[in-house]
């Protein structure tokens, strides 16, 4: 979760890709009609909702409307203890939590691990995600389920590249 927001589902060890190999593609779930229109086309996408530069970007307009000086990023007032940048953290943590809570219904995993930019600097968006999962996703589904922090950081995206292109260079040769 930083700049786009993709699940690496893994089924009895093996990576779901889906029909046309685009499984996976939380970032992509609708969550909030109103979040305005996607890069794929659809509105309302978990992306338009929870990634970095959305988040920045809600933070910069409500410091404008207010009339504050917008130099101070996100991350930075965050780390201050800033209320607006609370209520956004927690905002998207709940959007993220409900679009989990959801994967944890259809599939009952065994642990969901969460990374990226934005739980790594705003680890608030991570705990409300963890507990609005634990509020949200039936009982039975989150009895001994397992929410962590994945522990690739920042790099998870180019890890799970790189474990892609390594698996399709391997199941080819």
């Amino acid at each position: 979760m930083g700049f786009g927001i993709v699940a690496g589902i893994m089924i009895n060890g093996s990576l779901l890709r889906g029909y046309r190999n685009v499984g996976g593609l939380l970032g992509h779930t609708t969550v909030d009609e109103s979040a305005g229109r996607c890069r794929c086309g659809n509105y309302g996408c978990l992306e338009n909702v929870v990634t970095f530069p959305i988040l920045e970007a809600a933070y910069q307009q409500g410091k404008a409307q207010g009339q504050e000086d917008g130099s101070i990023s996100l991350v930075e007032a965050y780390a201050q203890g800033d209320k607006d940048a609370i209520d956004i953290c927690l905002n998207a943590g709940k959007a993220l939590g409900i679009a989990l809570s959801n994967l944890v219904n259809l599939f009952n995993p065994e642990a969901v691990y969460i990374g990226g930019a934005v739980p790594e600097q705003l680890p608030l968006v991570l705990e409300e995600t963890k507990r609005t999962i634990m509020l949200r996703a039936n009982r039975f589904a989150t009895a001994s389920l397992r929410p962590e922090t994945s522990s690739f950081g920042n790099q998870e995206g180019l890890i799970g590249a790189l474990t892609l292109a390594a698996t399709s260079f391997l199941s080819n040769s």
